[in-house]
């Protein structure tokens, strides 16, 4: 388990959590699943992460940002209330 992996689980499972967490559904319906897999666990995740081609993290990665440049706006629910 190198620092490189676990830094890269780390964003992923941070990433996978706001997600899930924003006010629409169709920015993890519509695309976040179409890279990570719906209701990814801790160990699919790292099995991502640990991937040396990076093809995955990289698409992971990409496919945030642009979720978060269209849905942040919407909010984010944190234990059932909307920021």
């Amino acid at each position: 388990m190198t620092s490189k992996t676990l830094e890269k689980y780390a964003l992923l499972k941070a990433m996978h959590q706001i997600v899930r967490s924003l006010n629409n559904e169709g920015a993890y319906y519509d695309r976040w699943i179409l890279i990570i897999p719906d209701k990814a666990t801790d160990e699919e995740l790292y099995d991502i992460a640990e991937d040396e081609d990076d093809e995955i993290f990289r698409d992971s990665v990409k496919c945030f940002e642009g979720i978060m440049k269209d849905y942040i706006d919407d909010g984010l629910y944190v234990a059932g209330k909307l920021y």
